[in-house]
């Protein structure tokens, strides 16, 4: 009978603590607000016929009052409504709370059919260059939560 007593009440204790436990997780999960991802630079590496290498700089702002670590980013960026770069990677950065960091992302491609299209962009370099980024980055270790961000903007051919 004592035996049986001390199981329930472990039974009891358990689903407590799990109780308690996911409420805590979905609660601060649900107070995070997503972050801003902005292009600030895509620097050209190598530019050959068939592969150009670039070098993606996003800044990244966290508007939560508390750190935010990022482990994974999927994206696909377009620059002049020309398709630039669609990739996941595994990342690990952590942006202090109410403050920014900076990404930087190698990407390959082959704009061979777009290259007369992106030359004459490049060449009016007063003209800015639109681009145009959707991403879902995923937060945290154990416990993951995904936001979805789009953002729309302009680059300067100088800055190639």
């Amino acid at each position: 009978m004592a035996l049986t007593a001390t199981r329930t009440f472990l039974l009891t204790l358990m689903a407590l603590i799990v109780t308690l436990s996911a409420t805590g997780c979905a609660s601060r999960s649900a107070a995070l607000q997503s972050p801003e991802i902005q292009l600030v630079d895509a620097e050209v590496v190598r530019a050959k016929l068939l592969e150009q290498e670039f070098l993606l700089r996003f800044r990244i702002d966290n508007p939560n009052d508390s750190p935010l670590s990022l482990r994974q980013i999927n994206y696909q960026l377009n620059l002049n409504d020309i398709p630039l770069a669609t990739d996941q990677r595994n990342i690990n950065l952590n942006v202090p709370a109410q403050q920014y960091a900076y990404l930087e992302l190698p990407v390959f491609t082959n704009l061979w059919r777009h290259l007369k299209t992106l030359i004459s962009a490049i060449k009016q370099p007063t003209e800015p260059v639109q681009y145009s980024l959707q991403a879902e980055v995923s937060t945290g270790r154990l416990f993951r939560q995904s936001f979805n961000v789009q953002r729309n903007g302009t680059l300067t051919p100088d800055s190639f």
